[in-house]
């Protein structure tokens, strides 16, 4: 099982959220991992391809990984960077690649050290340079621009009386609870 877990390690997320992450901000060969929901100790891979999300069941099988019959792997990981080297062939012909995971950007104020660890392992055991902490950062901008209005909104007529600044959006728009 995945305990701490790589970074294309999405844990509990759903096929319909993996499709909405990756179809928003992934490209083809885009990956991520995530816990199936039908079956407590498998997994699945879902990977843009084609424009369009696939998702790989991986099976956990007397303490294996494999996906659907193929050859068996004794970690997760292990089976992630095979695909990564050697491509999958749907049964359909389209090819997957697994080009760049998805990496996950969330964690709990509890496992902000553990991240932090994580990061400067991938970045050389330094915290600055463009290895994990720049990913990271680029992703959390990436997600930052989506949520980005322009200054105009504090212009509209509904939403002046709302506002003490006029360039500053109403609460609704700022996710106040």
């Amino acid at each position: 099982m995945v305990t701490e877990g790589p970074r294309w390690f999405h844990g509990n997320l759903s096929a319909k959220e993996a499709e909405k992450l990756i179809l928003e901000r992934g490209k083809n060969g885009s990956f991520l991992v995530r816990e199936s929901q039908s079956k407590l100790s498998d997994f699945v891979l879902s990977v843009r391809a084609d424009d369009k999300v696939t998702h790989v069941m991986i099976r956990w099988h007397e303490k294996m990984y494999d996906v659907g019959g193929g050859q068996k792997f004794a970690t997760l990981c292990d089976l992630i960077e095979h695909y990564k080297r050697n491509p999958m062939v749907e049964t359909c012909g389209t090819v997957v690649h697994l080009r760049q995971p998805f990496n996950a950007t969330r964690i709990t104020a509890a496992g902000i050290n553990d991240r932090v660890e994580q990061l400067q392992r991938e970045n050389g055991g330094q915290s600055y340079g463009k290895g994990g902490f720049w990913e990271e950062f680029e992703s959390l901008q990436q997600q930052e621009c989506r949520h980005t209005f322009s200054r105009r909104e504090g212009q509209r007529n509904e939403n002046r009386a709302k506002n003490r600044y006029k360039n500053i959006l109403p609460c609704k728009y700022t996710f106040c609870y």
